[in-house]
């Protein structure tokens, strides 16, 4: 046989259908009779992890689904991009806020001390992320004074202050660059009222009335 001749019945080849009967025959074999047997139960399985994925993210510090939770959320930040990241490190920050309040408001003791150390990791992230904030827009102070307003809630349940340094020297920083950048800039009879009490929190170690007290003065016409 010549190599041309070889060559055309080769791609022949390619027109060739198997039966259907040999089709429907050759799945029963490989997936056996039992196979759809198996499909109630894979639809189950999925409803189940559905259904501990919803109540994992209503979990609070101390409880068994309290780390699928976290697993969740560290699985969200890995697709933020950076500028994003200081955004979604303050929601996590004010989530673990709420999450301490609640569990002030229920005075469940238990859960207490892991709830602590949630807002102190978290607030060690989210303090890491705004040291790289150059300019920051209206979403960062938003999730600041809700950070604030969970922060003010949770000490006056507690009784106690609750120490987030990293946190605060954050804001520290943040705040001094945005004065030096407004005392650069012409300003306003009332941004130069609004910048000096910026200027007075921020003497006084208030760090974060300082930062959104500047925000309002550079916003303000």
């Amino acid at each position: 046989m010549e190599e041309k001749d070889l060559i055309f019945k080769l791609k022949g080849l390619n027109q060739l259908r198997p039966e259907k009967r040999w089709v429907k025959a050759t799945k029963r074999e490989i997936l056996g009779p039992q196979f759809p047997i198996f499909q109630p139960i894979l639809i189950g399985f999925l409803l189940v992890l559905v259904a501990v994925f919803v109540f994992a993210q209503k979990s609070l510090p101390g409880e068994k689904l309290y780390a699928i939770k976290r697993l969740t959320e560290k699985g969200q930040i890995f697709f933020v991009s950076e500028n994003e990241k200081p955004k979604m490190d303050l929601e996590l920050a004010n989530k673990r806020f709420e999450e301490l309040r609640e569990i002030a408001q229920s005075n469940d003791i238990k859960k207490l001390a892991p709830a602590m150390r949630e807002v102190k990791e978290v607030s060690i992230q989210a303090a890491k992320s705004l040291q790289k904030v150059k300019k920051p827009d209206q979403e960062i102070v938003d999730k600041t004074k809700e950070i604030e307003k969970n922060k003010v809630l949770a000490q006056k349940i507690l009784e106690t202050e609750i120490e987030t340094p990293e946190l605060n020297d954050a804001y520290k920083i943040l705040t001094e660059n945005q004065i030096k950048e407004m005392e650069k800039s012409s300003l306003t009879e009332k941004q130069t009222e609004i910048l000096n009490q910026a200027k007075e929190f921020f003497e006084n170690g208030d760090f974060v009335s300082a930062f959104l007290k500047v925000i309002e003065a550079s916003s303000n016409p």
